[in-house]
């Protein structure tokens, strides 16, 4: 989200699984993993963060480099 919030859905229901602070600045890409329960999401703080789409803890933070990671 623009305040740098992820937040997970279940599918069918839509009922939040989780919400989750991802970035200091807003969150500007999210990325699933094709056959893992991961997913990767990029902030305008310029980090990656790889998250466990079914608990929400984060697995690893990058720093991109970059003043905004526009995709992961």
């Amino acid at each position: 989200s623009i305040e740098g919030e992820l937040s997970v859905l279940e599918r069918g229901s839509g009922a939040v699984r989780f919400t989750r602070t991802a970035h200091a600045a807003g969150g500007a890409s999210v990325s699933w993993h094709p056959s893992q329960s991961l997913l990767a999401t990029g902030g305008q703080d310029g980090r990656v963060t790889v998250w466990d789409a079914t608990s929400g803890e984060v697995r690893h933070t990058l720093e991109a480099g970059a003043a905004w990671v526009e995709r992961v």
